[in-house]
């Protein structure tokens, strides 16, 4: 062999040697003379320095930039934060007889809900009218005005309430049951929810031809709510305010209320309600009964 030949194959072998002596970590192996990477076009990229997590450092997520700089990611803040509070409905059905008797029947009625956990806000109000040959059997008006407040299980709240009732036809001008109490989710999934309720306040009645008269009163409230696909519901209600003073004049009430969707705003409900009065004064039945069938818009 030639000398230039021998000199030009120890070089190479020596730069081998040394490369082996200074194996990058990544396995790539570099010449230890050409410690300076940056000065080396085709060496190997140092990986980057990584956490004890494993969480790499030193080399952004690109798509995490371009999407805050577009605003999206947590733009938003997640639901319920993003949920309209109020809420909204109106409620009717008319109903007409002619023949042997002449009979009409309508209920109206508006609803407003407001929630912001941990509160909840409702205000509703309904008229009842019907005549039978032409004398009025039924000029009702029943509003109730609520608030509700969870406490910190999420399954346990505390209300306030105030009822109102004024049915003219059967002699009562007025009745007023403020109410505060304690309430329970007893049993909650997607699909149903059932709950219970205690209180006690006070019984304001003013009755047609007899004094007013102001009670201590319990209540007792048990609420179940059933869905379906397509938002089918049913609820089922029942209420009792017993009168502390004069059993005689406790009230019960109980309420069946199925909703079918024609649309996203429109349901057609039917409902069925009893109104009973243990031991009402002369003129009036101890049991109302009323059954509905028309439409509700939810909003």
């Amino acid at each position: 062999m030639s000398r230039p030949l021998l000199v030009t194959c120890l070089a190479f072998s020596s730069i081998g040697a040394a490369a082996s002596a200074h194996a990058d970590p990544s396995g790539v192996a570099v010449p230890a003379l050409f410690s300076d990477r940056a000065t080396l076009p085709f060496a190997a990229t140092t990986p980057p320095a990584r956490r004890s997590d494993a969480v790499e450092l030193g080399r952004p997520d690109v798509s995490d930039a371009l999407a805050s700089l577009a605003g999206g990611a947590d733009c938003c803040p997640p639901p319920p934060c993003c949920e309209r509070p109020w809420k909204g409905k109106i409620w009717g059905s008319f109903s007409l007889t002619s023949g042997n008797t002449d009979t009409i029947a309508a209920v109206f009625g508006a609803e407003a809900i407001w929630t912001r956990d941990p509160w909840s806000f409702k205000a509703a109000a309904e008229f009842i009218y019907g005549s039978d040959q032409g004398d009025t059997t039924a000029e009702r008006i029943n509003a109730i005005l609520r608030v509700d407040r969870k406490l910190n299980d999420g399954v346990t709240y505390v209300f306030g309430q105030l009822t109102f009732d004024r049915d003219e036809p059967a002699g009562l001008e007025s009745r007023f049951i403020p109410t505060v109490g304690i309430g329970r989710v007893f049993f909650k999934n997607d699909r149903q929810e059932f709950k219970g309720e205690v209180g006690g306040g006070l019984t304001h009645e003013k009755r047609v031809g007899l004094d007013a008269t102001t009670d201590p009163s319990g209540y007792l409230g048990l609420h179940y709510v059933r869905t379906w696909e397509a938002k089918r519901a049913f609820h089922a209600d029942f209420e009792m305010f017993p009168n502390l003073n004069d059993f005689d004049l406790s009230v019960a009430k109980l309420a069946f209320l199925y909703e079918m969707p024609v649309s996203d705003t429109f349901r057609v409900t039917a409902g069925l309600r009893f109104d009973y009065v243990v031991n009402p004064p002369p003129g009036r039945e101890d049991l109302d009964t009323l059954i509905t069938v028309g439409f509700s818009a939810n909003f």
